[in-house]
C-alpha cells in the first residue's frame, strides 16, 4: 500500500506550477468582473437619481406639494387684498369745473371762411395759366392792387422800374417820381411786397438790394429815406432793370414801367423773350415826353399790360 500511494502522489515539485496557472487564469476574470460591476452599479446610481429628481419621483411630487401649499389662501383673504390694492392704486381725481360756453355762429365763420378759399382758389387758376405754378401758387396773387401815376395793377408783390437817367433831374420830373413812388408803396396792403429798381446806364436796385421788401412800417421807412436820396444822371437802358425784375423770386404779379425819354426799340423784343414764360403785365408810363411812346405800347401790348402818358410837372 505505501508503494502504491507513493505512486499516486504527485512530485511536491509539481503542485506549485498548477497554482501559478491559476493563478495568472483567474485573477484578470476577477479583475474585468469587478470592473464591469462597478460600472454597472454606477449607471444604475446615474439613473435612480435622474428618476427620484425627475417629474415622475414621489420626492419631486413631495418638493411641488409643499410649494403649492405655500401660495394658497383663502377666498375671504383673497377678497381682503384685493380691496386694499384697489385702495391703494385709485388716488382720489378732483372733480372738474366746467364752464358753458356761448354758442358760436357757425354760419357766419364758415361763409368768412369760404369766401376767403374761393379767393385763393381763384388766385390759383390764375397763377396756373402764368407757367409759373410753384411759386405763384403759394403767393396768393391777386389779393391787392396798386396804383402808380394813376395807373392801377392788381396782385400782391409790385415791381417798379424807374428813370433816373440826366433828363430827369429838368422841370421837377425827378421830384414828382419821388412822389409817386412813395404815395404808391405807401398805398399798398401791408401784406403785399414791393420791389424797386431804378436805372439810367443800368440797373440800381433800390438800395442795393435784389428781393422783395415787406409793406410794412419798417419796409416803407426804410424805402422812403432812400427815395428822398435818388438823383437823375445818365442815359437811359431799361433792360439791366428787367433782367434783375425777372429773376425776383417769387415773380412779380405786375410791373410798372416809367420813362421820360427814347431807348433802343430791340428793348422790346428783349424784354419780350424774358417774360415769354411767365407773361407778366408791364404797364407802361411815358411821363413828360412821348418819344418811346411806339415802344412802350408795343412791351405793354406784348406783356398783356397798358400803356399810359402823364404829363410833365411844367404841363
Amino acid at each position: 500500500m505505501a508503494d502504491g500511494l507513493e505512486q499516486t502522489i504527485l512530485p511536491p515539485a509539481a503542485l506549485p506550477k498548477r497554482e501559478s496557472f491559476r493563478k495568472r487564469i483567474l485573477e484578470p476574470a476577477v479583475l474585468i468582473g469587478i470592473a464591469m460591476s462597478l460600472v454597472l452599479h454606477l449607471l444604475l446610481l446615474v439613473v435612480a437619481a435622474l428618476w427620484i429628481f425627475g417629474s415622475g419621483a414621489p420626492g419631486a411630487r413631495d418638493v411641488d406639494s409643499r410649494g403649492i401649499d405655500l401660495a394658497v389662501m383663502t377666498s375671504a383673504e383673497l377678497d381682503a387684498l384685493t380691496a386694499e390694492a384697489m385702495d391703494f392704486t385709485s388716488p382720489e381725481v378732483p372733480e372738474l369745473v366746467t364752464e358753458s360756453t356761448p354758442d358760436l355762429e357757425l354760419t357766419t365763420d364758415l361763409s368768412t371762411d369760404l369766401s376767403g378759399n374761393i379767393g385763393e382758389l381763384e388766385s390759383l387758376s390764375e397763377s396756373l395759366g402764368s407757367g409759373d405754378i410753384g411759386e405763384s401758387a403759394l403767393s396768393g396773387t391777386g389779393s391787392g392792387a396798386a396804383s402808380f401815376f394813376g395807373v392801377e395793377a392788381s396782385g400782391s408783390r409790385f415791381a417798379y422800374i424807374a428813370d433816373i437817367s440826366g433828363s430827369m433831374s429838368v422841370q421837377g420830373k425827378l421830384e414828382q417820381l419821388q412822389v409817386e413812388l412813395i404815395e404808391s408803396i405807401q398805398g399798398l396792403n401791408e401784406n403785399a411786397k414791393f420791389f424797386i429798381c431804378l436805372y439810367s446806364d443800368g440797373p440800381y436796385p433800390l438800395g442795393g438790394q435784389t428781393k422783395w421788401t415787406d409793406a410794412s412800417k419798417q419796409g416803407l421807412g426804410w424805402a422812403v429815406r432812400l427815395i428822398r436820396r435818388i438823383k437823375a444822371e445818365g442815359a437811359t437802358n431799361p433792360y439791366g432793370a428787367f433782367e434783375t425784375s425777372f429773376q425776383l423770386r417769387p415773380r412779380p404779379d405786375a410791373i410798372f414801367f416809367m420813362t421820360d425819354g427814347e431807348f433802343n426799340e430791340g428793348v422790346a423784343n428783349d424784354v419780350a423773350k424774358l417774360n415769354a414764360r411767365f407773361e407778366i403785365p408791364i404797364h407802361c408810363i411815358t411821363f413828360g415826353s412821348q418819344r418811346a411812346q411806339a415802344v412802350m405800347e408795343k412791351i405793354a401790348r406784348d406783356s398783356g399790360g397798358t400803356y399810359h402818358h402823364v404829363k410833365g410837372p411844367d404841363g
